[in-house]
């Protein structure tokens, strides 16, 4: 079974069916309904393929009018293609982000394919099949890293990476984006800061843990463990009482960190506990969370799409035929809600 998205497919059929009828730069694509009749696909996975393509700039469309081929399906990039594979724990889960990077692929004449597992299987032997390399990502364990060292194939990690010695990869510096929230809540004139932080299977917490016991000790000579607490937000109810526990046994806490996980269960508790009127908050997320943002929050955020980044770096290692075992970090910004800065 393809495990490429539907409207991927469609995307491919539509191709096809364009190459099949000998359509040229400037004739007419046939009706919707056309193109439906003899696909195994939906009229919404038609549309979705249709504004992919538009966007790449291989057809037009106006409203009300059949769709135009602007680009010849032979004068399309074929350099090759690239595979995203998502290695999951408990269920398959696609970022819109991945579609930044496939533009960027596309931007440069190369495709890229999404496949999702949960376990090394023999049938992804197939899927990488001419593949120029694989962009791995997930919950990456031993016996995934010797399986597809057998397929010999260039592999960059995007996101977090458990075997740095052994795969090359990309991920945010979250160790001094701890740091970095740190100082920032010092300069608000916070002297009791704490930290939420994910649980140690996660590997940016270790790193925020790092970062945050560093500028500890840089800032007042010492470290308290008792001011940093693990959060497993999968324990739904049982969560949300290990925040509010843990904000009890502080109470002279006047600056917050909180690692991007864990943020929104926390917004619930500091609402209905009211303290969010009282605590300064930095937040170490990948995002912008503009819908939270109030007045006495900042957030440690990255310079650069860490997606968008793993292409620019894998793109690149394929034109220069870098092997090397590297680890590539994006650094952290801040970015400071309205409130505060006007």
């Amino acid at each position: 079974m393809s495990k490429q998205p539907k409207y991927y497919q469609a995307k491919l059929w539509v191709l096809g069916r364009v190459n099949t009828l000998g359509l040229r730069k400037g004739d007419l694509l046939p009706s919707h309904s056309e193109f439906i009749k003899d696909a195994d696909f939906s009229m919404i996975c038609l549309r979705r393929a249709l504004d992919e393509l538009e966007r790449d700039g291989v057809i037009a469309r106006q409203q009300g009018k059949r769709a135009c081929l602007v680009k010849d399906v032979c004068e399309l990039p074929t350099r090759g293609k690239v595979l995203y594979l998502h290695i999951y724990d408990r269920v398959p889960d696609k970022s819109i982000l991945f579609e930044q990077m496939r533009r960027f692929f596309n931007h440069h004449g190369i495709s890229l394919s999404y496949a999702s597992y949960g376990r090394p299987d023999p049938e992804l032997l197939k899927t990488a099949s001419g593949c120029l390399g694989i962009i791995l990502s997930g919950w990456i364990t031993r016996e995934w890293v010797d399986f597809l060292k057998v397929l010999g194939l260039p592999l960059l990690v995007c996101g977090s990476n458990p075997f740095p010695e052994e795969l090359a990869g990309v991920d945010c510096d979250w160790r001094d984006a701890s740091m970095l929230a740190y100082q920032e809540l010092v300069r608000r004139e916070c002297r009791n800061i704490i930290l939420f932080n994910g649980p140690p299977i996660y590997i940016p917490s270790l790193h925020i843990l790092e970062g945050f016991r560093e500028a500890s000790v840089a800032e007042s000579g010492e470290f308290h463990a008792d001011r940093t607490t693990e959060v497993n937000i999968r324990q739904g109810e049982r969560a949300y009482h290990a925040i509010s526990d843990f904000l009890r046994k502080q109470p002279d806490a006047d600056g917050l960190i909180v690692e991007t996980g864990v943020y929104p269960l926390l917004m619930s508790v500091l609402y209905e506990t009211d303290l969010h009127h009282r605590l300064k908050i930095a937040g170490i997320t990948l995002n912008n969370f503009d819908d939270f943002v109030f007045s006495r929050q900042t957030f440690i955020t990255f310079k650069e799409s860490v997606f968008l980044e793993t292409a620019r770096i894998f793109l690149n290692r394929l034109e220069t035929g870098d092997h090397s075992i590297r680890s590539f970090t994006i650094a952290p910004t801040v970015y400071r809600p309205k409130e505060e800065t006007s």
